[in-house]
């Protein structure tokens, strides 16, 4: 019986960081480039063929909190790091959310330097600033679609992980 117990205590906690590594993941998406004027949506993303054999830019490890209220990421000092060994062009850099090793939605990390609109999800990335928010539509009266930031397992994966903040 202590054996089956010990047993089933190592399984979990084993897991746990396997767990943790796949709960929340924001991917790179460095082929996409944007669709041009005439499309329905410059800036739309197909998610579904993302690579998950690589690693994600940023899993739940380096974020401390999710503030639903204003889809603003709080990162840890690693979670600062990696944001700021990124070059993003003018025209952004895609990116694919992750819960759960599924897609939740794409969006683009933009430069504050960039003269480019955004007709979908962008993250403005600071220098020095440690959080990521992320905004739909720049200006928001260019926004096209439906916003999926507030997206219920999104919500769920940083309730899971106690790193959900403004409900």
């Amino acid at each position: 019986m202590r054996f089956h117990i010990l047993s089933v205590l190592t399984l979990i906690f084993w897991n746990l960081p396997i767990q943790a590594q796949t709960a929340f993941g924001l991917y790179l998406l460095p082929e996409a480039r944007p669709h041009g004027e005439q499309a329905p949506c410059t800036y739309c993303l197909d998610i579904g063929q993302t690579d998950l054999s690589q690693s994600p830019l940023l899993s739940i490890q380096d974020i401390e909190y999710y503030d639903w209220g204003v889809h603003t990421l709080k990162l840890t000092e690693q979670g600062v790091a990696k944001l700021s060994q990124l070059t993003i062009p003018d025209e952004g850099l895609a990116f694919a959310i992750y819960v759960e090793g599924e897609p939740v939605y794409g969006g683009w990390l933009w430069s504050p330097t960039s003269s480019h609109g955004c007709d979908r999800v962008y993250a403005m990335r600071w220098a020095g600033r440690p959080v990521l928010q992320f905004s739909f539509g720049l200006p928001a009266n260019y926004a096209k679609g439906e916003d999926p930031r507030s997206h219920p397992s999104i919500q769920a994966v940083f309730e899971r992980f106690d790193k959900l903040k403004g409900m």
